[in-house]
């Protein structure tokens, strides 16, 4: 059913994550594919299930490899919640651009993804201490994005 971006086309597609904007009748999915690790966030619309690409790489047959925002690309999705203020916040497992284990910034990170352009910005990451209080203010940060 629909059109548009789908894990089942992709080489080891699955989808991680999800999100809904019940005002805007919208799913946002989260999809790991490949053998090198790639992913993407699309909108699906629950009635005709047409989908679209919000952020992130996706290839298909016609086009080829292409990409949407701008910003560290992602790696692994595990999850992604709808924020208060409008953004996608995607929970990933390491931060792809650093492959040294020792690095610090690999291991967990969150990204926040403008919805509308598919931007994404490092949010907060596990391993930095930058991070660590910089965008988490109060035991609760996490549940007022909510």
């Amino acid at each position: 059913m629909g059109s548009g971006p789908n894990a089942a086309d992709l080489v080891n597609g699955e989808i991680k994550g999800c999100a809904t904007n019940f005002d805007k009748k919208v799913v946002y999915f989260g999809v790991n594919w490949g053998v090198e690790r790639s992913a993407m966030i699309f909108a699906m619309d629950p009635v005709t299930a047409d989908r679209t690409l919000i952020s992130g790489e996706d290839s298909n047959n016609a086009t080829g490899l292409y990409s949407k925002g701008t910003g560290p690309a992602f790696d692994t999705i595990l999850d992604m919640g709808l924020g208060k203020d409008g953004f996608l916040y995607v929970f990933i497992d390491s931060v792809p651009e650093f492959t040294d284990l020792t690095d610090k910034l690999f291991g967990r990170s969150i990204y926040r993804v403008n919805i509308t352009t598919g931007d994404r910005e490092l949010w907060w990451n596990d391993r930095e201490e930058a991070f660590w209080g910089a965008n988490c203010a109060g035991p609760n940060a996490f549940l007022d994005l909510y």
